[in-house]
């Protein structure tokens, strides 16, 4: 049985699925081409129905608002797909002749191209790195490569594992002079992307051929949408920053006249909103089984807040507040006893977070110690940086396909 995950602006981003239930275990994937990806929820060879609670999280960061669903494997069903073992790994070339300085690379492909080991995590690595270096590109699906630089005169041998498969490369550095080959062409990596306001993302482009080297020259068409710096780099990433809704094309060339292009499309809000001052509490009469209010103070009205409260035994709570006003407040009944942990969160429109608080406070069974770190009159709260990884706009759906 497979469960599909559809959204926008997944190419190049890490999924993981985090799946509960018997043998439960995170699902990475990574999509490269593709903005969808199928995760396999194993079979069951028990004789009771299992429920696995599949919860999606982007880059690290649980998507907000957190997505999750369930899927019911029956007590007898079978897998979709059958188990296809890794059988072998082919790696080309088996032998390089490098000059000092010189990089090429090296191509591992998995068979057979339908395993369904194709996400186990390969590693790379040289015998000799003070002859040679080698240096992961993609790890990830049936291909997998990586470069190997020349360091001084000698020979080493450059070893990948995937599984219990080992495979060997044996390189020959030589001191003849080297000269970086003029590149021939550049091309980005993703040629279209997709910004929230205020978002920033990498933007990354290889030279051809590799090992190749020139001085980039990058421009945006529509700076006030979009910037991207630095505008002149020697090396193969730079960054995107979304300003303002609209779009612009970003343009990468050479010193030697050869160019690229990436679509990249801002959206979201024209503005930040939504920033806190503070987080307090109704009373600090507080007690286990009693109920009292959290209230957060705002410098500006957001579309939601989002109130996690990280209890003593390590559980959250999370909660949606109600706003009135430049206050959201929420009701909580904190269960037992112990040191407590609010995060208040706003979000715009878009679901881009765009201030956050925190307070603490302690519960005691008579109800006689009010604030911990925070204090009786709350705490203040900057703004949050807006991290890339939990910014993504995606929109999922999440289906049981049989």
């Amino acid at each position: 049985m497979t469960a599909s995950i559809e959204g926008a602006d997944l190419r190049g981003q890490k999924i993981t699925v985090l799946r509960g239930g018997i043998d439960s275990f995170p699902a990475d994937i990574v999509t490269d081409t593709a903005a969808s990806a199928d995760v396999l929820i194993p079979p069951n060879d028990g004789t009771a129905a299992v429920t696995h609670t599949l919860t999606v999280m982007l880059n690290g960061a649980l998507v907000v608002p957190t997505v999750s669903t369930t899927v019911v494997v029956s007590a007898d069903e079978e897998p979709d797909d059958p188990y296809n073992p890794l059988d072998d790994v082919e790696l080309t070339p088996s032998s390089l002749s490098l000059a000092v300085g010189e990089t090429k690379t090296l191509t591992a492909t998995l068979a057979p191209s339908n395993t369904t080991s194709k996400d186990i995590t390969a590693k790379w690595q040289s015998g000799n790195a003070a002859v040679a270096t080698v240096t992961e590109v993609k790890n990830t699906g049936i291909t997998r490569t990586a470069t190997v630089t020349g360091v001084s005169k000698g020979s080493a041998r450059v070893t990948i594992w995937i599984g219990d498969i080992i495979k060997e490369c044996v390189v020959t550095v030589t001191d003849a002079p080297f000269t970086p080959p003029t590149p021939t062409g550049i091309n980005f990596v993703l040629p279209n992307q997709t910004l929230q306001v205020g978002q920033t993302k990498p933007l990354a482009w290889n030279l051809v051929p590799t090992g190749a080297t020139a001085t980039v020259t990058l421009t945006s068409s529509n700076p006030a949408v979009v910037t991207v710096s630095p505008s002149t780099t020697t090396g193969l990433t730079a960054t995107l920053t979304g300003l303002t809704p609209g779009s612009a094309i970003i343009t990468a060339s050479t010193d030697n006249g050869k160019t690229t292009t990436c679509t990249v499309q801002v959206t979201g809000e024209a503005g930040v909103t939504g920033t806190i001052n503070r987080v307090a509490l109704s009373t600090q009469n507080l007690a286990a089984g009693r109920p009292f209010d959290i209230q957060v103070s705002l410098a500006s009205v957001p579309n939601t807040v989002r109130i996690d409260v990280l209890r003593p035994d390590w559980l959250t709570d999370s909660l949606t507040a109600r706003i009135e006003g430049l206050t959201a407040w929420v009701s909580y009944t904190p269960p037992q006893e112990g040191t407590y942990t609010i995060t208040a969160t706003a979000y715009n429109s878009s679901g881009v977070p765009t201030g956050s608080g925190t307070q603490s406070f302690v519960v005691t069974s008579g109800g006689r110690s009010g604030h911990g770190s925070g204090g009786g009159g709350g705490c203040s709260a900057a703004g949050i940086g807006l991290l890339a990884l939990a910014l993504v706009p995606v929109v999922w759906k999440i289906k049981k396909s049989k």
